[in-house]
């Protein structure tokens, strides 16, 4: 019999949608730069999520790219200069390999330039990669 089983490393935290969506909303509250004005979108947060530190290779080049076209320069300076451990939120990108940023672009770029190899994120349990054991 094979079982489906969500593959969590030990600091891991699995997050019910109603935690998702207060730290999304702590995240994302009262800054007025960003696109989503503290907003959260109800869609974004009905399931679970997990908490976790992903591989920045993880997020791929054209990704980066457009967040490079898409992200404003002297904010990512900014954020480049300090070590910002707030979690961006990331989603599997369908029909493609890698994370898609869904809020935290800034961030992304910042950990980047820094030369930092993961970063805090939120991102959907049941977009995380599954293991088969018997």
């Amino acid at each position: 019999m094979n079982f489906k089983l969500f593959f969590l490393e030990s600091e891991d935290k699995l997050l019910s949608p109603e935690e998702t969506a207060s730290l999304v909303s702590t995240i994302r509250a009262g800054d007025g730069r960003s696109k989503n004005k503290g907003s959260v979108s109800p869609e974004s947060v009905r399931k679970p999520h997990i908490l976790t530190r992903v591989q920045l290779s993880q997020i791929p080049t054209e990704v980066v790219d457009f967040l490079k076209q898409t992200t404003d320069p002297k904010r990512v300076a900014a954020y480049t200069s300090q070590k910002i451990d707030t979690p961006v939120f990331l989603t599997r990108r369908r029909n493609a390999e890698g994370y898609g940023v869904s809020d935290g672009g800034h961030r992304v770029l910042a950990a980047i330039a820094r030369g930092d190899k993961d970063i805090p994120a939120i991102i959907p349990a049941e977009n995380q990669p599954l293991r088969t054991e018997l």
